[in-house]
């Protein structure tokens, strides 16, 4: 009788020793689809961010002459293009470099961009995700 007793519960002990270990992998194939998805909707926002520096660099380009847009900003105006609102971001700038800010203002989203001005003209170059 004892034997017997013993071996159910040795069954029903590898049975849940089982079951944790099928629960675990499936939480760690969950968690890896997971990451898989969520850099690739990075990966998304930055590509679809890209194309729109584009045309607000273009924007700027038909209100602004070259520099203009440098010494407005310097001013510490804001800028509004579309959805986005550029702004000066006097911690980063030294000499050559100007940083700035350019704020989703549907998405909350804040991302540094570098200012050139070559030949009269405005080129915005994004500094990070």
């Amino acid at each position: 009788m004892q034997s017997k007793r013993g071996s159910i519960i040795s069954a029903v002990l590898l049975l849940i020793l089982a079951g944790g270990f099928s629960i675990r992998n499936h939480r760690l194939l969950r968690s890896h689809m997971y990451i898989e998805k969520g850099l690739y909707s990075v990966d998304v926002r930055v590509q679809k961010f890209l194309q729109e520096l584009e045309l607000i660099e273009t924007a700027l380009n038909e209100k602004y002459v070259g520099s203009e847009f440098l010494i407005h900003m310097k001013k510490g105006r804001k800028e509004k293009v579309g959805i986005y609102s550029i702004y000066y971001e006097e911690g980063y700038n030294e000499g050559t470099v100007h940083v700035l800010i350019v704020e989703d203002t549907v998405l909350r989203y804040l991302r540094r961009v570098e200012l050139r001005v070559q030949d009269e003209e405005i080129q915005l170059i994004n500094k990070g995700v």
